[in-house]
């Protein structure tokens, strides 16, 4: 599903510690797949676990690399290209989305609060108010995080986690993607144009884990549209 092929004029990633955020701010560029991307064209959010949204512009690169983070955001949008949209992750849920026939994207931060604060429905509400997308022509990825059964949370966590997005759980386990599945569905997100990679961070180690390492890596996912026809 809309991968780049061709020069199709898209391009995203889900990074693991081989793309990490340690290593990306080392390096002037970097490289994917025999893809480059200059870390200059990247833009970054802060990240505060919380449901704000920011479209950004060519006046934003380099932020979160070569200068401060785009402050109090967890999700970020453009329609313009050459603007690598990117967050970082340790076991929380990295979306990506793309609407094809707008030409506009999306990366967003989803961990237990953003899911809590519905943060893929605020996104989405800003794709179609401002950039007139209609949800039915969105797709979406739901990258590499941590999965129910390694998710134990205490019982006040856990009853103010359903209690606020209406799910059912398994006690004391929590799902993040089972209600972000839920949540995009309500939004207008069609169940065929979401895609999930079902890789669990705090099993595999290819991936950063906080709650496995308690470490501060974290690894990058981004997206970005080409200077090409898509």
């Amino acid at each position: 599903m809309w991968e780049r092929e061709n020069g199709s004029g898209i391009f995203h990633h889900f990074g693991n510690k081989d793309l990490s955020l340690s290593e990306l701010k080392k390096n002037d560029q970097i490289k994917i797949d025999g893809f480059v991307i200059p870390a200059s064209q990247i833009v970054l959010a802060e990240q505060i676990h919380g449901n704000s949204v920011q479209i950004v512009s060519q006046n934003d690169i380099g932020a979160g690399i070569t200068q401060t983070p785009i402050p109090a955001v967890d999700a970020l949008i453009t329609n313009e290209k050459n603007i690598f949209l990117a967050i970082k992750t340790a076991d929380c849920v990295p979306i990506l989305m793309f609407d094809p026939i707008i030409k506009v994207i999306a990366v967003v931060h989803s961990g237990r609060e953003g899911t809590r604060k519905n943060i893929v429905r605020e996104t989405l509400k800003i794709l179609m108010k401002n950039f007139k997308s209609n949800p039915e022509n969105i797709l979406v990825k739901l990258g590499p995080s941590i999965c129910e059964k390694c998710y134990e949370v205490d019982q006040n966590t856990f009853v103010n986690f359903v209690n606020s997005t209406g799910i059912e759980q398994q006690f004391s386990f929590l799902n993040i993607k089972k209600v972000l599945l839920h949540q995009l569905k309500e939004a207008g997100i069609s169940l065929k144009n979401i895609e999930n990679i079902d890789i669990c961070t705090f099993e595999d180690e290819n991936y950063f884990s906080y709650r496995r390492d308690e470490l501060k890596g974290r690894q990058i996912s981004l997206i970005g549209m080409l200077n090409k026809d898509i």
